[in-house]
Protein backbone atom coordinates (compact mmCIF):
# COMPACT_ATOMS: atom_id res chain seq x y z
CA UNK A 1 0.00 0.00 0.00
CA UNK A 2 1.19 3.48 -0.88
CA UNK A 3 -0.54 6.82 -1.31
CA UNK A 4 -1.76 5.77 -4.76
CA UNK A 5 -3.56 2.71 -3.40
CA UNK A 6 -2.93 -1.00 -3.05
CA UNK A 7 0.25 -2.08 -4.84
CA UNK A 8 -1.47 -5.24 -6.07
CA UNK A 9 -4.21 -3.24 -7.81
CA UNK A 10 -1.61 -1.03 -9.47
CA UNK A 11 0.35 -4.05 -10.72
CA UNK A 12 -2.67 -5.91 -12.10
CA UNK A 13 -4.00 -2.74 -13.69
CA UNK A 14 -0.85 -2.17 -15.74
CA UNK A 15 0.16 -5.75 -16.44
CA UNK A 16 -3.19 -6.67 -18.08
CA UNK A 17 -2.26 -10.35 -18.12
CA UNK A 18 -4.75 -13.19 -17.88
CA UNK A 19 -4.59 -14.67 -14.40
CA UNK A 20 -2.33 -13.65 -11.55
CA UNK A 21 -0.10 -15.60 -9.20
CA UNK A 22 1.64 -14.19 -6.14
CA UNK A 23 4.61 -15.65 -4.33
CA UNK A 24 4.48 -14.80 -0.62
CA UNK A 25 5.89 -16.25 2.58
CA UNK A 26 4.25 -19.64 3.11
CA UNK A 27 2.55 -18.69 6.37
CA UNK A 28 0.77 -15.80 4.59
CA UNK A 29 -0.57 -17.82 1.66
CA UNK A 30 -3.84 -19.10 3.16
CA UNK A 31 -4.93 -15.70 4.46
CA UNK A 32 -4.04 -13.94 1.23
CA UNK A 33 -5.90 -16.58 -0.77
CA UNK A 34 -9.06 -15.92 1.27
CA UNK A 35 -8.71 -12.19 0.51
CA UNK A 36 -7.98 -12.65 -3.18
CA UNK A 37 -9.77 -15.83 -4.31
CA UNK A 38 -9.24 -14.89 -7.96
CA UNK A 39 -5.47 -15.31 -7.56
CA UNK A 40 -3.13 -18.24 -7.04
CA UNK A 41 -0.49 -18.16 -4.32
CA UNK A 42 2.85 -20.01 -4.39
CA UNK A 43 1.55 -22.08 -7.30
CA UNK A 44 3.63 -22.45 -10.49
CA UNK A 45 1.91 -21.15 -13.63
CA UNK A 46 1.18 -23.49 -16.56
CA UNK A 47 4.40 -24.47 -18.31
CA UNK A 48 3.21 -23.19 -21.68
CA UNK A 49 2.35 -19.74 -20.32
CA UNK A 50 4.30 -16.55 -20.69
CA UNK A 51 4.90 -15.13 -17.22
CA UNK A 52 5.42 -11.50 -16.28
CA UNK A 53 6.90 -11.25 -12.80
CA UNK A 54 6.86 -7.94 -10.91
CA UNK A 55 8.56 -7.23 -7.59
CA UNK A 56 5.86 -5.98 -5.21
CA UNK A 57 8.27 -3.29 -3.99
CA UNK A 58 8.34 -1.52 -7.35
CA UNK A 59 7.75 2.23 -7.15
CA UNK A 60 6.60 2.92 -10.72
CA UNK A 61 4.84 0.19 -12.69
CA UNK A 62 4.96 2.17 -15.93
CA UNK A 63 8.73 1.59 -16.25
CA UNK A 64 8.07 -2.15 -16.51
CA UNK A 65 5.18 -1.62 -18.91
CA UNK A 66 7.47 0.21 -21.32
CA UNK A 67 10.08 -2.57 -21.22
CA UNK A 68 7.42 -5.23 -21.82
CA UNK A 69 6.38 -3.46 -25.01
CA UNK A 70 9.97 -2.89 -26.10
CA UNK A 71 11.07 -6.53 -25.73
CA UNK A 72 8.11 -7.87 -27.76
CA UNK A 73 7.68 -11.22 -26.05
CA UNK A 74 11.34 -12.02 -25.40
CA UNK A 75 12.47 -13.27 -21.99
CA UNK A 76 14.21 -10.69 -19.83
CA UNK A 77 15.17 -9.78 -16.28
CA UNK A 78 15.19 -6.16 -15.13
CA UNK A 79 17.61 -5.28 -12.33
CA UNK A 80 17.75 -2.23 -10.11
CA UNK A 81 20.65 -1.84 -7.69
CA UNK A 82 21.34 -5.60 -8.00
CA UNK A 83 17.75 -6.44 -7.05
CA UNK A 84 15.29 -8.07 -9.43
CA UNK A 85 12.63 -5.54 -10.36
CA UNK A 86 10.77 -7.58 -12.98
CA UNK A 87 11.14 -10.51 -15.34
CA UNK A 88 9.34 -12.09 -18.26
CA UNK A 89 9.91 -15.82 -18.49
CA UNK A 90 8.48 -18.97 -19.98
CA UNK A 91 6.21 -20.76 -17.53
CA UNK A 92 8.22 -23.96 -17.79
CA UNK A 93 11.08 -22.27 -15.91
CA UNK A 94 8.86 -22.00 -12.81
CA UNK A 95 7.24 -25.45 -12.89
CA UNK A 96 8.98 -26.58 -9.66
CA UNK A 97 8.88 -23.25 -7.83
CA UNK A 98 6.60 -23.26 -4.77
CA UNK A 99 8.42 -20.98 -2.32
CA UNK A 100 9.68 -17.39 -2.35
CA UNK A 101 13.18 -18.60 -1.51
CA UNK A 102 13.20 -20.95 -4.51
CA UNK A 103 12.01 -18.14 -6.77
CA UNK A 104 14.78 -15.82 -5.57
CA UNK A 105 17.44 -18.43 -6.31
CA UNK A 106 16.01 -19.10 -9.77
CA UNK A 107 15.98 -15.45 -10.75
CA UNK A 108 19.55 -15.04 -9.60
CA UNK A 109 20.62 -17.95 -11.79
CA UNK A 110 18.72 -16.65 -14.81
CA UNK A 111 20.46 -13.27 -14.85
CA UNK A 112 23.22 -14.90 -16.96
CA UNK A 113 20.87 -16.94 -19.18
CA UNK A 114 18.31 -14.41 -20.44
CA UNK A 115 18.56 -10.77 -21.51
CA UNK A 116 19.34 -8.68 -18.44
CA UNK A 117 18.55 -4.97 -18.32
CA UNK A 118 19.77 -2.61 -15.61
CA UNK A 119 17.97 0.58 -14.63
CA UNK A 120 19.70 3.17 -12.48
CA UNK A 121 18.12 5.16 -9.70
CA UNK A 122 15.80 4.14 -6.87
CA UNK A 123 12.95 2.18 -8.44
CA UNK A 124 12.29 -0.25 -5.56
CA UNK A 125 11.23 0.59 -2.04
CA UNK A 126 14.00 0.07 0.53
CA UNK A 127 12.33 1.15 3.78
CA UNK A 128 8.68 1.38 4.89
CA UNK A 129 8.70 5.16 5.24
CA UNK A 130 9.35 5.49 1.52
CA UNK A 131 5.74 4.44 0.94
CA UNK A 132 4.76 7.88 2.20
CA UNK A 133 6.56 9.51 -0.75
CA UNK A 134 4.00 8.50 -3.35
CA UNK A 135 1.90 11.27 -4.77
CA UNK A 136 -1.78 11.70 -5.42
CA UNK A 137 -4.41 8.97 -5.14
CA UNK A 138 -5.43 7.28 -8.35
CA UNK A 139 -8.38 9.06 -9.84
CA UNK A 140 -11.33 6.72 -10.41
CA UNK A 141 -13.66 6.87 -13.36
CA UNK A 142 -15.74 9.99 -12.95
CA UNK A 143 -18.94 9.32 -11.00
CA UNK A 144 -21.76 11.75 -10.48
CA UNK A 145 -22.21 10.78 -6.83
CA UNK A 146 -24.95 12.18 -4.64
CA UNK A 147 -25.79 15.88 -4.83
CA UNK A 148 -23.89 17.86 -2.23
CA UNK A 149 -25.79 19.85 0.36
CA UNK A 150 -25.32 23.56 -0.48
CA UNK A 151 -23.88 23.99 3.00
CA UNK A 152 -20.94 21.73 2.07
CA UNK A 153 -17.93 23.83 1.04
CA UNK A 154 -15.54 22.85 -1.76
CA UNK A 155 -12.34 24.89 -1.80
CA UNK A 156 -10.77 24.79 -5.25
CA UNK A 157 -11.83 23.11 -8.49
CA UNK A 158 -14.74 20.79 -7.69
CA UNK A 159 -13.76 18.52 -10.61
CA UNK A 160 -11.00 17.27 -8.29
CA UNK A 161 -13.63 15.85 -5.90
CA UNK A 162 -14.59 12.22 -6.65
CA UNK A 163 -17.57 11.01 -4.63
CA UNK A 164 -19.14 7.58 -5.14
CA UNK A 165 -22.78 6.66 -4.81
CA UNK A 166 -24.23 5.74 -1.43
CA UNK A 167 -22.13 8.27 0.47
CA UNK A 168 -23.44 10.44 3.32
CA UNK A 169 -21.91 13.90 3.68
CA UNK A 170 -23.39 16.10 6.37
CA UNK A 171 -23.73 19.89 6.14
CA UNK A 172 -20.77 22.08 7.11
CA UNK A 173 -18.21 19.61 5.79
CA UNK A 174 -15.25 21.21 3.98
CA UNK A 175 -13.43 19.59 1.03
CA UNK A 176 -10.15 21.34 0.19
CA UNK A 177 -8.92 20.20 -3.23
CA UNK A 178 -6.54 23.10 -3.85
CA UNK A 179 -3.47 20.88 -3.34
CA UNK A 180 -4.81 17.66 -4.82
CA UNK A 181 -7.81 15.43 -5.45
CA UNK A 182 -10.09 13.84 -2.87
CA UNK A 183 -11.62 10.40 -3.46
CA UNK A 184 -14.53 9.26 -1.29
CA UNK A 185 -15.61 5.68 -1.98
CA UNK A 186 -19.00 4.05 -1.46
CA UNK A 187 -20.59 3.75 1.98
CA UNK A 188 -18.40 6.47 3.47
CA UNK A 189 -19.90 8.89 5.96
CA UNK A 190 -18.49 12.32 6.82
CA UNK A 191 -19.89 14.20 9.80
CA UNK A 192 -20.46 17.94 10.16
CA UNK A 193 -17.35 19.88 11.07
CA UNK A 194 -14.97 17.59 9.16
CA UNK A 195 -12.28 19.16 6.97
CA UNK A 196 -10.91 16.82 4.29
CA UNK A 197 -7.74 18.11 2.61
CA UNK A 198 -6.46 16.66 -0.65
CA UNK A 199 -4.67 14.70 -1.78
CA UNK A 200 -6.77 12.20 0.20
CA UNK A 201 -8.43 8.84 -0.42
CA UNK A 202 -11.13 7.47 1.87
CA UNK A 203 -11.81 3.83 1.00
CA UNK A 204 -15.18 2.11 1.19
CA UNK A 205 -17.08 2.21 4.47
CA UNK A 206 -14.78 4.73 6.17
CA UNK A 207 -16.32 7.32 8.50
CA UNK A 208 -14.94 10.69 9.57
CA UNK A 209 -16.28 12.16 12.82
CA UNK A 210 -14.88 15.67 12.62
CA UNK A 211 -11.40 17.11 12.69
CA UNK A 212 -8.91 17.55 9.86
CA UNK A 213 -8.00 14.58 7.65
CA UNK A 214 -5.28 15.19 5.07
CA UNK A 215 -3.34 16.10 3.14
CA UNK A 216 -1.78 12.88 1.89
CA UNK A 217 -3.98 10.45 3.79
CA UNK A 218 -4.99 7.05 2.42
CA UNK A 219 -7.39 5.26 4.77
CA UNK A 220 -9.63 2.22 4.69
CA UNK A 221 -11.63 0.30 4.02
CA UNK A 222 -13.94 0.66 7.04
CA UNK A 223 -11.81 2.99 9.16
CA UNK A 224 -13.10 5.35 11.85
CA UNK A 225 -11.28 8.70 11.80
CA UNK A 226 -11.30 11.94 13.78
CA UNK A 227 -8.88 14.50 15.20
CA UNK A 228 -5.89 15.53 13.11
CA UNK A 229 -4.34 13.12 10.61
CA UNK A 230 -1.92 13.96 7.80
CA UNK A 231 0.66 12.28 5.55
CA UNK A 232 -0.44 8.85 6.79
CA UNK A 233 -1.51 5.48 5.42
CA UNK A 234 -4.11 3.66 7.53
CA UNK A 235 -5.06 0.15 6.50
CA UNK A 236 -8.47 -1.46 6.81
CA UNK A 237 -10.66 -1.62 9.92
CA UNK A 238 -8.44 0.62 12.02
CA UNK A 239 -9.76 3.30 14.36
CA UNK A 240 -8.51 6.76 15.21
CA UNK A 241 -11.90 7.84 16.38
CA UNK A 242 -11.02 10.62 18.85
CA UNK A 243 -9.04 13.82 19.22
CA UNK A 244 -5.27 13.54 18.92
CA UNK A 245 -2.62 13.82 16.24
CA UNK A 246 -1.04 11.27 13.88
CA UNK A 247 1.24 12.34 11.03
CA UNK A 248 3.81 10.89 8.61
CA UNK A 249 2.94 7.38 9.84
CA UNK A 250 2.08 3.89 8.63
CA UNK A 251 -0.75 2.15 10.48
CA UNK A 252 -1.74 -1.48 9.93
CA UNK A 253 -5.10 -3.25 10.04
CA UNK A 254 -7.37 -3.54 13.09
CA UNK A 255 -5.43 -0.91 15.04
CA UNK A 256 -7.19 1.07 17.76
CA UNK A 257 -5.71 4.46 18.68
CA UNK A 258 -7.14 5.62 21.98
CA UNK A 259 -8.56 9.06 22.73
CA UNK A 260 -5.94 11.77 23.11
CA UNK A 261 -3.12 9.69 21.63
CA UNK A 262 -0.50 12.01 20.15
CA UNK A 263 2.26 10.94 17.81
CA UNK A 264 5.34 13.13 17.47
CA UNK A 265 6.69 13.48 13.94
CA UNK A 266 9.38 16.15 14.49
CA UNK A 267 12.37 16.27 16.83
CA UNK A 268 12.83 19.28 19.10
CA UNK A 269 16.20 19.78 17.41
CA UNK A 270 14.57 19.73 13.95
CA UNK A 271 17.16 17.11 13.06
CA UNK A 272 16.96 13.95 10.98
CA UNK A 273 14.92 11.12 12.46
CA UNK A 274 16.56 7.71 12.73
CA UNK A 275 14.82 4.35 12.94
CA UNK A 276 16.16 1.26 14.67
CA UNK A 277 16.28 -1.73 12.32
CA UNK A 278 17.82 -4.98 13.54
CA UNK A 279 19.72 -3.19 16.33
CA UNK A 280 21.12 -0.59 13.93
CA UNK A 281 20.08 3.06 13.84
CA UNK A 282 19.18 3.80 10.21
CA UNK A 283 18.99 7.36 8.90
CA UNK A 284 15.59 8.04 7.37
CA UNK A 285 16.75 11.20 5.62
CA UNK A 286 13.60 12.89 6.96
CA UNK A 287 12.84 15.73 9.26
CA UNK A 288 9.25 14.55 9.58
CA UNK A 289 8.51 10.91 10.47
CA UNK A 290 5.91 9.51 12.83
CA UNK A 291 5.21 5.92 13.84
CA UNK A 292 4.96 2.43 12.35
CA UNK A 293 2.06 0.65 14.02
CA UNK A 294 1.46 -3.05 13.39
CA UNK A 295 -1.84 -4.91 13.01
CA UNK A 296 -4.05 -5.22 16.11
CA UNK A 297 -1.97 -2.76 18.14
CA UNK A 298 -3.85 -0.62 20.69
CA UNK A 299 -2.96 2.59 22.47
CA UNK A 300 -4.70 3.71 25.65
CA UNK A 301 -6.12 7.12 26.44
CA UNK A 302 -3.50 9.87 26.48
CA UNK A 303 -0.64 7.81 25.02
CA UNK A 304 2.34 9.76 23.69
CA UNK A 305 4.41 8.26 20.86
CA UNK A 306 7.89 9.56 20.07
CA UNK A 307 8.87 10.01 16.42
CA UNK A 308 10.30 7.12 14.44
CA UNK A 309 9.04 4.47 16.87
CA UNK A 310 7.69 1.04 15.90
CA UNK A 311 4.79 -0.62 17.69
CA UNK A 312 4.69 -4.30 16.79
CA UNK A 313 1.52 -6.20 16.00
CA UNK A 314 -0.66 -7.09 19.00
CA UNK A 315 0.89 -4.53 21.31
CA UNK A 316 -1.02 -2.74 24.07
CA UNK A 317 0.45 0.64 24.96
CA UNK A 318 0.04 3.11 27.81
CA UNK A 319 2.02 6.20 28.80
CA UNK A 320 5.01 7.54 26.87
CA UNK A 321 6.61 5.39 24.16
CA UNK A 322 10.25 6.34 23.73
CA UNK A 323 11.52 3.04 22.31
CA UNK A 324 10.28 0.35 19.94
CA UNK A 325 7.80 -2.19 21.30
CA UNK A 326 8.08 -5.80 20.05
CA UNK A 327 4.99 -7.77 18.97
CA UNK A 328 2.75 -9.21 21.71
CA UNK A 329 4.16 -6.89 24.36
CA UNK A 330 2.36 -4.46 26.68
CA UNK A 331 3.71 -1.21 28.11
CA UNK A 332 2.54 0.14 31.49
CA UNK A 333 2.21 3.87 32.29
CA UNK A 334 5.42 3.47 34.32
CA UNK A 335 7.30 2.30 31.23
CA UNK A 336 7.53 -1.39 32.17
CA UNK A 337 7.19 -4.09 29.51
CA UNK A 338 5.31 -7.34 29.92
CA UNK A 339 4.46 -10.23 27.61
CA UNK A 340 0.88 -10.53 26.40
CA UNK A 341 -0.91 -13.88 26.47
CA UNK A 342 -1.45 -15.35 22.99
CA UNK A 343 -4.91 -16.79 23.64
CA UNK A 344 -6.05 -13.53 25.20
CA UNK A 345 -4.81 -11.55 22.20
CA UNK A 346 -6.63 -13.85 19.78
CA UNK A 347 -9.82 -13.46 21.80
CA UNK A 348 -9.43 -9.67 21.78
CA UNK A 349 -8.91 -9.68 18.01
CA UNK A 350 -12.01 -11.83 17.54
CA UNK A 351 -14.11 -9.41 19.56
CA UNK A 352 -12.88 -6.45 17.53
CA UNK A 353 -13.53 -8.22 14.23
CA UNK A 354 -17.05 -9.21 15.23
CA UNK A 355 -17.83 -5.52 15.81
CA UNK A 356 -17.26 -5.08 12.05
CA UNK A 357 -19.25 -8.24 11.19
CA UNK A 358 -16.15 -10.22 10.26
CA UNK A 359 -15.56 -13.71 11.57
CA UNK A 360 -11.97 -14.74 12.25
CA UNK A 361 -11.02 -17.66 10.03
CA UNK A 362 -8.94 -20.65 11.04
CA UNK A 363 -6.28 -19.50 8.56
CA UNK A 364 -6.09 -16.10 10.25
CA UNK A 365 -5.87 -17.72 13.68
CA UNK A 366 -3.00 -19.92 12.47
CA UNK A 367 -1.25 -16.85 11.07
CA UNK A 368 -1.43 -15.09 14.45
CA UNK A 369 0.07 -18.12 16.18
CA UNK A 370 2.85 -18.36 13.59
CA UNK A 371 3.73 -14.67 13.97
CA UNK A 372 3.77 -15.13 17.74
CA UNK A 373 6.32 -17.93 17.41
CA UNK A 374 8.45 -16.07 14.85
CA UNK A 375 8.68 -12.97 17.04
CA UNK A 376 9.55 -14.78 20.28
CA UNK A 377 13.25 -13.75 20.09
CA UNK A 378 12.24 -10.08 20.08
CA UNK A 379 10.31 -10.51 23.33
CA UNK A 380 13.10 -12.56 24.89
CA UNK A 381 15.48 -9.64 24.37
CA UNK A 382 13.41 -7.54 26.81
CA UNK A 383 13.99 -9.89 29.78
Amino acid sequence: MNMEGRLLDQIVGVAAYEGATAYVRNYLADVEKSRHPEMEFNTPPPSDDEVLMINALVRDISVIDRLVKKTQGREFILLNNERVMAARLRGMRLENIHRVEELSMLLKELTTKVSAYVIDGEHLYNYPWELLDSGEPRRPRRESGPPLDPRVAVLGDDSQLYISENVEIEPFTVFDVRRGPIVVEERCRISSGSVIVGPCHLSAGTEVFGGRVGPYVYAGPVCRLAGEIEHTIILGYSNKRHLGYIGHSLIGEWVNIGAGTVGSNLKNTYGEIRVEIESTRVSSGRQFLGQFIGDHARTSVGTVLMCGRKLGCFTMIMGIVSRDIPPFVGLTPEGKHYALDLDSEIATAERMMIRRNIQMTDAYRRLIKTVYELTAPERAALT
